[in-house]
């Protein structure tokens, strides 16, 4: 099954990026190897394939894995704070995340 992603930073780069979402719907949804589609505010999409995902709290996320989140500003903790509480409404460094990694093979 191919899953839609909804992104208001719709920024890929062309090889792994990360993107983290609030819970764990993502967690129990995506498998590796699922294709997926990353759809944009600005209408548009772009495939992708899943490569990993694990569920941890803010202050637990890698920083390996920060440093290829596909959003620039989501590169630090705070950053990436400021950007789930403005786009969840709640969220601290205990909420409990997915951090999806997933691969574009075309990215401009």
């Amino acid at each position: 099954m191919t899953y839609e992603l909804e992104f208001s930073a719709n920024v890929h780069h062309a090889g792994e990026n990360v993107t983290v979402r609030l819970g764990t719907k993502w967690l129990r949804r995506l498998a590796v190897g699922d294709q997926i589609v990353l759809h944009g505010d600005d209408g548009t999409r772009r495939p992708a394939t899943v490569r990993g995902r694990i569920a941890c709290r803010v202050a637990d996320i890698p920083p390996d894995l920060l440093l290829v989140e596909h959003d620039r500003s989501c590169r630090c903790p705070e950053g990436l704070l400021a950007e789930l509480e403005r786009l969840y409404g709640e969220a601290n460094m205990n909420s409990l995340v997915t951090v999806i990694v997933y691969a574009v093979p075309n990215a401009e």
